[in-house]
């Protein structure tokens, strides 16, 4: 009884260490099996918790590490959201300026338009212009050979006065040799001279008319070929100014076409990278949520430890 009274102490005491049971009874014998079991099972879960606390700071440093690298992979992927969020606006700025370029170049096609048809009504205006100046060269052209054909009339007439006032001055001699007789005569012979010289002056004065006019329109034949010239290089020009206008159109039309193109380029980018930014996005919140997860699970492996120790500490307490 005595040695069972000792082993039961040494139970309560914590040692459990091997004890010597031969030559005593079977009660004695089977308390020290059972306490030598009970020794092999603390020192079993000794073991236990020390691999699981082994193992828990092996853990513990992996899911470190891994939280530092969801951490930098974090803001990786709000740097590549961020990234992408400033792609989509710019593709979408981009759509705008082509969309905003198209109403420009179809301005600008109007304008050109416009222009085209206020070339070709002046284009018409200069043609016509063109053919009134020929009409009246041909005619300055017809009064200057009229006024030439003036001149050997003018002439004529010239001659005509000189001789009828060699008449009349020869009459009114006869007539005052004639005396009373011829007294009648020589006044109509002087008022013949008087018309004669009238005649003469009138003559004259139409000689210089018609050379003034003669002047005059070869003056007129010079300014009308000077403004034929100008109105032809007008028409030249114009006709180059027209082809540049064609020209321009077909760039712009080629533009306009770029510009859409451009336009539905960026539009489709824009879209496919708002996507992307969205995806990004939930793919943030998941690694956050794991981040999250994993403080969750470090803390409650923090927290076991916690109890492991105390469970150490507690089977310490048997000396196996």
């Amino acid at each position: 009884m005595v040695l069972i009274t000792n082993e039961l102490k040494n139970i309560k005491d914590g040692k459990l260490i091997n004890s010597e049971v031969n030559g005593h009874s079977e009660e004695i014998r089977i308390l020290t099996e059972s306490k030598l079991k009970l020794a092999d099972t603390i020192s079993a879960c000794q073991n236990v918790v020390s691999s699981i606390n082994e193992s828990d700071e092996e853990t513990k440093v992996l899911v470190g590490a891994f939280v530092s690298s969801s951490e930098q992979e974090l803001q990786d992927i709000e740097q590549i959201a961020a990234a992408a969020t400033e792609l989509s606006a710019t593709s979408r700025e981009v759509a705008d300026n082509a969309v905003n370029a198209e109403q420009a170049n179809a301005t600008m096609s109007e304008a050109i338009h416009s222009g085209v048809t206020v070339l070709d009504k002046t284009q018409a205006i200069v043609n016509d212009i063109n053919s009134s100046l020929g009409s009246a060269f041909d005619i300055i052209s017809e009064l200057r050979a009229y006024s030439e054909e003036i001149n050997p009339i003018v002439e004529m007439i010239s001659s005509v006065s000189e001789q009828t006032n060699l008449l009349a001055l020869n009459a009114a001699i006869e007539a005052a040799r004639a005396g009373e007789y011829g007294r009648g005569f020589a006044v109509v012979a002087e008022e013949v001279r008087a018309l004669a010289e009238r005649t003469q002056k009138s003559t004259v004065s139409i000689q210089e008319v018609v050379t003034r006019l003669q002047n005059k329109s070869i003056e007129a034949d010079e300014i009308m070929s000077l403004n034929s010239s100008l109105i032809d290089e007008s028409i030249k020009v114009t006709n180059e100014l027209n082809i540049s206008f064609v020209n321009i159109s077909r760039e712009v039309q080629q533009l306009s076409s770029i510009n859409a193109m451009v336009a539905a380029a960026a539009e489709e980018q824009s879209i496919v990278t708002e996507d992307i930014s969205k995806r990004i996005n939930e793919v943030s919140r998941g690694v956050e949520e794991n981040i999250k997860n994993i403080h969750i699970a470090a803390n409650e492996m923090t927290a076991r430890g916690i109890l492991l120790d105390e469970l150490d500490s507690q089977l310490s307490f048997f000396n196996v």
